[in-house]
């Protein structure tokens, strides 16, 4: 086998800063490892007992929300050390905080920690949170219902009675941890952003346990408005990340092969950059809409659904509040979109439920580099303590 390179627009380290070996990412593309007789795929998939100092003041435990085709989707539920280290006999509840991960919706991982902004970890470690983050089916073998239907299922185990959800797991953990419910905030970057939208305008009066839906959103450079042309019209000039065009043909083949076989090839996982080359073909041939919504759009179009909302709390009549942020020289999704978004967000919900913030010539992912303690991240740490009041009610 002919030894084959990385193209360089992959090494870049807003795409990928731990590289995996690109030839066996290749071969990987076109196996499948049979599980109860169907096929199944996941690229790479993190180790969640790996050494990484990110997570290292948290307890790391798995356990799937739900199983399909015979694969099993994953939630990793963190619980910081300190909290196992200050337990009092009995369970104490503890805030949550929910974050999902980008790629397009077609790459990335929970457990994949280049993308997890060390802003985030401060966040749910200063509150004494859980954090809480779920892996879900991606495209294009999964389509948008798909994920929308893991999305729901997700908050249903999470919501789920003390037999069955996210109670009765950390029961069996016997770790003295239990959660508030009235306590809970939702978090994602790019693609995650677009989950994490979507978590917090699913009915409020559809989950049990005094879950009433999130408290607050915060969507990092998020992916909003998908009918736009940058989703569903090609661009010989698109270069998310400063990528050449890419070859359509990846696509195609790509789709061809799991569409011959019986429908039941399930993804879950894919570490940076494996498919990262699918997800930007989509984009600069404007295929990605078309991917996504090829089961049907109902539920899918962040714009349609909030006008569709009931309503926050019964009493109050106010939605989640959602902080946004984007960085305006993003190469990989419009910032104007999220503007948008946020005129959307506050013509439904008013102007004090949202804040947008525009940070000029700052690229996909630039958070990452954000320090909460320095005077860089300054802005931040302002807004989250918004968000933190909003979450906590202190």
């Amino acid at each position: 086998m002919a030894s084959l390179q990385i193209p360089e627009f992959l090494s870049s380290p807003q795409i990928a800063r731990k590289i995996p070996d690109f030839e066996k990412y290749h071969r990987q593309r076109s196996q499948t490892s049979p599980r109860n007789g169907k096929p199944c795929i996941a690229f790479n998939p993190p180790d969640p007992n790996m050494s990484d100092i990110k997570l290292a003041p948290f307890n790391i435990h798995t356990t799937p929300y739900k199983t399909i085709h015979g694969v099993d989707i994953p939630a990793h539920i963190l619980i910081p050390k300190s909290l196992a280290s200050n337990s009092q006999p009995g369970s104490r509840k503890y805030p949550v905080l929910v974050r999902f991960h980008g790629g397009y919706l077609v790459s990335g991982s929970a457990l994949y920690t280049e993308w997890l902004p060390p802003w985030c970890i401060d966040f749910a470690l200063q509150n004494s949170a859980i954090l809480i983050m779920p892996d879900y089916r991606l495209l294009p073998e999964a389509t948008g219902q798909d994920i929308l239907e893991d999305l729901r299922d997700f908050w249903a185990w999470f919501a789920g009675s003390e037999s069955t959800g996210l109670l009765a797991y950390l029961k069996s953990l016997d770790a003295g941890v239990d959660v508030d419910f009235e306590k809970v905030a939702v978090f994602g970057e790019s693609a995650g952003g677009y989950l994490a939208i979507r978590s917090s305008l699913l009915p409020r009066n559809s989950w049990g346990n005094a879950f009433k839906g999130c408290k607050a959103v915060i969507a990092s450079y998020p992916m909003t408005l998908l009918r736009k042309d940058w989703y569903s019209v090609a661009s010989e000039t698109r270069s998310p990340f400063g990528a050449p065009q890419l070859d359509e043909g990846v696509l195609d083949a790509h789709i061809e092969g799991f569409e011959k076989g019986d429908g039941s090839k399930v993804v879950v996982s894919a570490e940076p950059p494996a498919r990262l080359d699918l997800a930007i073909a989509m984009v600069q041939k404007g295929r990605w809409t078309g991917v996504f919504e090829r089961a049907g759009g109902e539920g899918l179009w962040l714009e349609d659904v909030v006008g569709e909302f009931g309503g926050g709390d019964p009493e109050g009549g106010k939605g989640a509040y959602h902080l946004a942020f984007h960085g305006m020289g993003d190469s990989a999704v419009p910032w104007e979109d999220t503007k948008e978004w946020v005129d959307i967000w506050a013509e439904k919900f008013g102007e004090d439920r949202v804040k947008g913030v525009w940070r000029v010539g700052m690229e996909h992912g630039f958070d990452n580099a954000i320090d909460l303690k320095d005077a860089e991240g300054k802005w931040l740490k302002e807004e989250l303590e918004v968000v933190r009041r909003e979450w906590l009610g202190a």
